[in-house]
């Protein structure tokens, strides 16, 4: 089981909800990306999900992606080469396998949607989807370990239904 790290307080005297943050790419040219962020406990993910979109909610772990146009404005106005597509959260206690490719493949399916990618069309849009996805996953789990909090099994409780 991974060491909860003690919460940090920051400049502000305000403690620091987030244990890790970090950017995944979808493709190696790194030209767009997804912030991830890992929580202590739920209620910090939840605690931070109502403060940016003002509601609550049910889930595990959460891709919030940004709408097309929005990306698509932002690569078009951008000075910055990498673009954000959006946020995915994830509560510490809950990022093991099944969670985080559930969560990669809704960010793999909104860049392939965003680069006009239809795994269904022919081999090679699939294998290239089927890329982004394994490029995704791969990069998570690389930084989950590295920041030791990947869990290789889950508690039956945070499962995610069917």
């Amino acid at each position: 089981m991974p060491q909860i790290r003690p919460i940090v307080k920051n400049a502000h005297g305000r403690a620091d909800l987030k244990i890790v943050s970090f950017n995944i790419y979808p493709e190696k040219d790194r030209r767009y990306f997804y912030k991830v962020v890992v929580f202590p406990d739920h209620a910090a993910m939840h605690a931070y999900f109502r403060s940016a979109r003002g509601q609550g909610d049910k889930f595990v772990a959460v891709t919030l992606s940004w709408p097309l146009d929005v990306c698509r404005k932002l690569s078009r106005n951008s000075k910055n080469k990498r673009r954000c597509m959006g946020e995915i959260l994830f509560d510490l206690t809950c990022v093991g396998a099944e969670i985080v490719t559930h969560e990669m493949t809704h960010a793999a399916t909104h860049y392939a949607e965003l680069k006009k990618i239809n795994p269904f069309k022919n081999a090679a849009q699939n294998e290239r989807f089927a890329d982004i996805q394994g490029n995704l996953v791969h990069q998570m789990v690389k930084r989950l370990r590295m920041q030791k909090i990947y869990r290789k099994k889950v508690a039956a409780m945070y499962r995610l239904p069917g």
